[in-house]
């Protein structure tokens, strides 16, 4: 059982230090390998959580909850932040309005939707 509030293990059903009722899962977080270059799923009481478990080497949080960026969505992205096929190499993964190149987070607001017009995306696809 876990309990959100106090971020900790417990047996109990309702947890002994906050009295909130827990939750049967522990939560799991997501840490970056950069030699690696892939994300690291560990559970949030794990002891080894900034070890990675393919090399051994340093891993870092990147955040709770992550997806795959799919080609389309990737190319995309590149269109309206970069240039096309330019994270064709790199790894790219999404959690909300953030993604993660190569483990590096890139925020994507709505200016950068709103920067180019649907006839210019579809130019720039036309092209690629």
């Amino acid at each position: 059982m876990w309990c959100k509030d106090c971020s900790r293990e417990t047996e109990n059903e309702q947890c002994e230090l906050c009295g909130q009722a827990t939750e049967q899962d522990i939560p799991v977080e997501i840490y970056w390998c950069s030699e690696c270059k892939v994300p690291i799923i560990k559970f949030a009481n794990s002891i080894d959580k900034s070890s990675c478990t393919l090399c051994n080497g340093r891993s870092r949080y990147m955040c709770a909850d992550l997806r795959p960026v799919f080609p389309e969505e990737r190319l995309l992205l590149e269109i309206i932040s970069a240039k096309p096929m330019e994270y064709k190499d790199k790894s790219v993964w999404a959690s909300n309005n953030r993604y993660y190149i190569d483990g590096n987070p890139k925020a994507i607001t709505k200016n950068y939707y709103a920067k180019h017009s649907a006839e210019y995306v579809l130019r720039l696809l036309n092209k690629t």
